[in-house]
């Protein structure tokens, strides 16, 4: 039998919870984190997560892709970060791979990456050669873009590689 104090704990964090997650995207990764922080009892965990679900104040799609969205455009990460990134926060593999196929277009993810590697390249020191290539590369690289792509991509950018 619940006890009045454990129903009055058990309410005001799934109040807590509830508007933190109105107020800002989140997965069940962060909310058991702020849930832990908050030093709920563990009993309520899978319980609180259940009404955020049935609330529609989870959803670990619309998360992913809002995370993707943000990451890519804001940040400009390349899709190995972003992966990464989800993977941490335990997001299922299926999710994060069809949220990236969705929201990033492929023109767009070059274009990013040319600007990027552009960028960069006119506040390097050194004017062409491997030097350059290979900071560019782990630039870009260290960024979540694709070597192969990255390789490709950065040529352009030195004069006698």
């Amino acid at each position: 039998m619940e006890t009045e104090n454990s129903k009055r704990i058990f309410l005001k964090a799934l109040s807590k919870a509830q508007y933190l997650c109105s107020r800002q995207e989140k997965c069940l990764f962060d909310i058991e984190k702020k849930l832990i922080e908050w030093e709920v009892p563990e009993k309520f965990h899978k319980k609180i997560f259940r009404e955020l679900k049935q609330g529609k104040y989870i959803d670990e799609k619309r998360f992913a892709e809002s995370y993707v969205r943000s990451k890519f455009r804001n940040n400009r990460w390349g899709k190995i970060k972003i992966r990464y990134g989800l993977t941490g926060k335990r997001i299922n593999e299926e999710i994060i791979n069809r949220a990236i196929l969705t929201k990033i277009p492929d023109e767009e993810y070059q274009t990013v990456l040319t600007n990027l590697l552009k960028g960069k390249s006119s506040v390097l020191k050194e004017p062409s050669g491997f030097a350059k290539l290979a900071k560019l590369i782990k630039y870009a690289t260290a960024k979540g873009f694709e070597y192969d792509l990255v390789k490709k991509s950065a040529g352009q950018f030195t004069d006698s590689c």
